[in-house]
């Protein structure tokens, strides 16, 4: 399996479980029980995850992505009524960290080499 084919794989599977658990009240959705913890692992490895999964990506889309990514479950943690609770708080923290795993994601870029979409190395 092609590497990239694999950290694809890994990242869409990531994404979902991410969203189940932290869409998911009572106990599954709170497996870790501290909320910084969680927003820490998800927000440094998803971003990360998708600057080696997808290197063709600018770094500041995947910023974006991932800031508007953890608003929207903030918002949406807002709206539902049924154990879980939105705070503003936690997506500041998710913007944060973001940041930090995208520089960490730009770092890597500069010392690996990636096959581009075509299959030769960038």
């Amino acid at each position: 399996m092609h590497r990239s084919v694999f950290f694809r794989i890994l990242l869409w599977g990531a994404l979902l479980v991410t969203s189940f658990l932290a869409l998911t009240p009572g106990p599954v959705g709170q497996a870790i029980e501290s909320s910084h913890v969680r927003h820490a692992i998800a927000f440094v490895f998803l971003p990360w995850l998708t600057m080696v999964a997808y290197p063709h990506f600018k770094a500041r889309w995947v910023f974006l992505l991932y800031v508007m990514f953890g608003g929207l479950i903030e918002i949406v943690q807002l709206v539902m009524q049924v154990g879980r609770h939105g705070q503003w708080s936690d997506w500041f923290y998710d913007i944060g960290v973001t940041l930090m795993a995208v520089l960490a994601g730009l770092i890597v870029r500069a010392f690996v080499k990636y096959p581009s979409e075509t299959g030769q190395e960038n």
